[in-house]
């Protein structure tokens, strides 16, 4: 018999109860532990989906660790474990056997056990769905399930790192501050929460899939490849140019943050408009005209005497000076804000993503709104009911055939540009969906530029092609009546479409929602912007390095005595998931019946939800604070040097793995006073010295390789080179060699998912600038009314 715990339910927003709840008759069964799959079946359980939890004997490793409600431990699981009927297993046997018993009821199982654990428990995931043909397995592993890394151990804080990006952590703003000390992750626990959003993705891809095959699949996710995956941008970059970024990169023109009188502020002129009114706005039009300052080169180049002057403003006002100022100068900027902050902002709060928690507190209760068709037409001057499209469904839930990635026939009109949008789409076209870049022939992606060079190539940039991998490329200017007219054909043929303009912007072009739903009712529409139409905010301009201040990361990111962190392109990423994601839910709400919808999602949310933990620390009266790598529940937990002057993230949760790690420190390691997780916590620099002296006489790659074979997480801090010489990575589709026409033989970041139906994909090459144009209206079946660019 397994013991019954019923947490509270999950409250509905009331923009999505009793009627967007697409996986309503979805029954999950979740035997993950930590974070990452937990939280995946935690994000289904926000759409409606049914989860019962499996826990081992003991209960969930975090709760071993949690020291009262406002721990880390505690936060993390309540945050991801809200609303599931909990049954805890008394014996492995009965564990064992509950899991598959499970399975043997459920529609998707998430998981998050390696190889060698499965083996041990009896359990074979592909022969699960063999056994029962519809259920979809999600698994979320650290290294995935297949390769020679599948069974090392790993952790949060290991994945991170394996991602590329820790290496250029903390910003340089605060690494020249402290040159010495070692890398940090960004956030905490945020590789898990990434994990567990990018599974949640493949799952809904997994229950579209079996919608059109008849049956399940087996969903593998590796937390090192999705934020390889994140970190994309800065890699292919690398890669191309022959370099390894850093620390001591700065991305932009001056400090990541500048120092106010009660807090941190981020100002990005991004753009030499947003520059100059922001001098005027603030009566600064000297610094405009100032020969250090004229461009942003020369800003990049003056950046320590450009910092001076703007804290000389800053360091005397608030936050919400600063703040003002920028709003009327219709500059990017905003405050770093902490966790106990995000809750209170108003303009966040207009967006109403936190709910109650059993147990006191607020977190996250859902990562996007969503707005019916029924509901805009209902008393509009214009019919009641839309006239049906011209051109039959794309995407035949029926015609799915066996070998076929899940999104194979869907189409996407993808009106996106930079970097959010695009990953957004080429999340659905790694799962196989037919994506057309609409682009403008005369105004293109800032991404297909070379801003240093306004005459290069617009077919030469190398972010460009990385975000838009498998897709197809048509011209069309939505400022003209021909090329509004080409893009509603296309909708006509089409499931979905994505832009991630400023709210307004879609209508001032003649494709509001009204419109497009009129072509094709039952369209699923994303519409990702920065802070979301309905905000408070919503009408502002909005980067990366904003939604890293205003969502609360930047705030939790580097060293306690140390300024915030900035961190860019991998936040686009993380809101253009989030964006997936909705574009998935509203696709099955649409096939089940329900009609089109647009889903409205919003970098800056995206990144409050997955920093859900902390938010909801705080509201319980606690106050996390950036802590570098480490947490209150763990040690060692961080970055450790090496002989040859590398960093290994060492991330020792459990009582069995120090004693596994104090086998290879020696003697003083292996005293009974440090056996026990409290007491390393309380005597961290003690526990931090002994490891630091042991990896100091050992190269990284020894190091990795002896820990590992201890079962102890472990992992270098890994640069773009180190896995560009991983081989294993193109073996399993994580990197992708493509030959393209104009850079020649480029090396890019592969999807994050791999299929057990389709494992190893052929990916189309990225789009030359409208190569497809003709070709796409021809495939699809449409032809444009007007004859448009």
């Amino acid at each position: 018999m397994l013991g019954a715990i019923v947490m509270e339910a999950n409250p509905a927003p009331a923009a999505l109860d009793g009627w967007f709840r697409p996986l309503a008759r979805v029954r999950v069964l979740d035997t993950g532990r930590w974070v990452a799959a937990p939280w995946c079946a935690q994000v289904l359980s926000w759409l409606g989906a049914d989860v019962s939890r499996l826990e081992p004997p003991g209960g969930d490793p975090l709760l071993a660790l949690a020291d009262g409600p406002v721990s880390s431990a505690r936060c993390l699981y309540d945050d991801a474990n809200r609303g599931k009927r909990v049954r805890t297993a008394r014996t492995p046997q009965e564990y064992a056997e509950s899991l598959r018993a499970g399975a043997a009821a459920a529609d998707v199982l998430v998981d998050d056990h390696t190889p060698a654990e499965l083996a041990a428990l009896g359990v074979d995931l592909a022969e699960l769905t063999r056994r029962y043909p519809a259920l979809v397995v999600v698994s979320v592993t650290g290294h995935g399930l297949t390769g020679a890394t599948a069974d090392r151990p790993a952790c949060e804080l290991t994945a991170y790192h394996a991602g590329g990006e820790g290496a250029t952590l903390p910003s340089e703003n605060v690494y020249r501050l402290f040159p010495d000390r070692p890398p940090v992750r960004a956030g905490r626990f945020l590789a898990d929460h990434d994990a567990g959003l990018t599974a949640a993705v493949g799952a809904l891809a997994a229950l579209v899939g079996r919608r059109r095959r008849g049956t399940g699949d087996v969903v593998e996710v590796a937390g090192d490849q999705v934020e390889r995956g994140l970190n994309r941008t800065t890699l292919s970059r690398a890669w191309f140019e022959g370099r390894d970024y850093d620390r001591t990169y700065r991305g932009y023109d001056y400090a990541g943050a500048l120092r106010c009188l009660d807090g941190w502020v981020a100002i990005r002129p991004v753009e030499e408009r947003h520059w100059r009114s922001f001098c005027q706005v603030l009566g600064r039009p000297d610094l405009a005209g100032d020969p250090r300052f004229a461009d942003r080169g020369r800003r990049y180049d003056n950046a320590t005497a450009l910092t001076g002057e703007l804290e000389s403003w800053t360091s005397t006002v608030t936050r919400d000076a600063v703040r003002r100022v920028l709003l009327e100068a219709g500059c990017p900027g905003g405050p770093f804000l902490e966790p106990a902050e995000l809750a209170a902002d108003p303009a966040i709060a207009s967006r109403h993503l936190l709910g109650p928690v059993a147990g006191g507190g607020v977190a996250p209760v859902r990562s996007f709104l969503v707005r019916p068709v029924e509901k805009r037409f209902a008393g509009a001057e214009t019919q009641a009911t839309p006239p049906a499209p011209a051109v039959s469904r794309a995407a035949d839930p029926r015609a799915l055939a066996a070998g076929q990635l899940p999104l194979s026939g869907l189409r996407v009109v993808d009106l996106t540009w930079v970097a959010a949008g695009p990953y957004a789409t080429e999340l659905l076209a790694f799962l196989g969906a037919d994506v057309v870049r609409v682009e403008s022939p005369t105004a293109p992606d800032l991404f297909r530029r070379d801003m240093a060079n306004a005459g290069a190539d617009l077919d030469s940039s190398i972010r460009f092609m990385d975000l838009n991998q498998a897709k197809s490329s048509v011209l069309a200017d939505l400022k003209s009546p021909a090329g509004r007219e080409r893009v509603l054909r296309l909708v006509e043929a089409a499931d979905v479409l994505v832009e991630n303009y400023r709210p307004g912007v879609r209508d001032r072009l003649g494709l509001g929602d009204e419109v497009l739903h009129a072509r094709r009712p039952d369209l699923v529409v994303l519409s990702l912007s920065g802070f979301g139409t309905d905000a408070l905010d919503a009408d502002r301009p909005g980067y990366a390095s904003v939604f890293n201040a205003e969502g609360g990361l930047g705030a939790m990111t580097g060293y306690p005595d140390a300024p915030p962190s900035d961190i860019r392109d991998t936040n686009d990423l993380r809101a253009g998931t989030n964006g997936a994601l909705g574009i998935l839910a509203g696709l099955l709400h649409a096939w089940d019946g329900g009609g089109g919808v647009t889903v409205d999602a919003a970098a800056r949310d995206a990144l409050v939800v997955l920093q859900g933990h902390l938010v909801l620390a705080a509201s319980r009266g606690g106050r996390p604070l950036r802590a570098g790598n480490t947490v209150d529940f763990a040690a060692p937990y961080d970055c450790f040097p090496t002989l040859d002057r590398r960093w290994v993230a060492v991330g020792v949760r459990t009582d069995d793995e120090w004693a596994a790690l104090a086998g290879l420190l020696g003697p003083a390691a292996a005293e009974p006073a440090l056996r026990t997780s409290r007491a390393r916590v309380a005597r961290r620099a003690e526990v931090d010295a002994l490891v630091a002296a042991y990896t100091s006489r050992h190269d990284a790659a020894s190091l990795v390789a002896r820990m590992a074979a201890a079962a102890v997480p472990a992992g270098l801090s890994a640069a773009a080179s180190d896995l560009a010489a991983d081989h294993g990575l193109v073996a399993r589709g994580a990197l992708r060699l493509v030959e393209h026409p104009r850079l020649g033989r480029l090396t890019l970041v592969g999807s994050p998912f791999r299929l057990l139906s389709c494992p190893d994909p052929d990916y189309p090459r990225p789009p030359l600038l409208g190569e497809h144009t003709e070709k796409i209206e021809q495939r699809w079946g449409v032809t444009s009314r007007v004859a448009a660019p």
